[in-house]
């Protein structure tokens, strides 16, 4: 999914890629089961990783790879303070660590495989159950709130732009 959705990068910021049926899960049970548990959930993506690294003055991308604040997040998601959330972020514990305790998330904060380095560029990884997981939770939530990412924009795509917060 991951090497999909860099593949059609250029399509999906110029806004020529649509689909037909959003991804499913094979497992029928498990994906009714994501559906129930995600009914009046509110789904967070929370891009940190690479874009946080980029905040390295010494970091070839410093200053070129913007940022979604902390206080942004907070704020949108405040105008859901009676909503249960789920997050899904490459972020560390420490900076997330304050969703959890101003929000109720429903899923525990689970650290994330990053990619190793190759010079500038981060090499291709396998896609983890971690990910696709989250992926079909946020594909299922009442709303979903966005990052500032591929990852991101793939969703909204699936969820043909219904219920996204930009």
């Amino acid at each position: 999914i991951g090497s999909y959705a860099v593949k059609l990068y250029s399509e999906l910021r110029g806004k020529e890629y649509t689909i037909d049926e959003p991804i499913t899960l094979k497992d029928k049970s498990l994906e009714e089961e994501i559906k129930l548990k995600m009914k009046d959930v509110i789904g967070v993506h929370i891009r940190r990783g690479d874009v946080v690294d980029a905040l390295d003055i010494d970091h070839p991308m410093f200053d070129q790879q913007p940022i979604i604040s902390d206080n942004h997040y907070r704020e949108v998601m405040s105008k859901y303070k009676d909503k249960r959330f789920y997050i899904s972020t490459d972020g560390s514990w420490d900076e997330v660590k304050f969703l959890y305790d101003e929000f109720d998330i429903i899923n525990p904060y689970v650290v994330k495989k990053t990619a190793p380095t190759s010079g500038t560029m981060r090499v291709k990884h396998t896609f983890t159950k971690v990910e696709a997981l989250d992926l079909f939770h946020l594909l299922h939530s009442e709303v979903f709130i966005m990052g500032l990412s591929t990852w991101s924009e793939w969703l909204q795509k699936q969820r043909r732009n219904e219920n996204c917060k930009v």
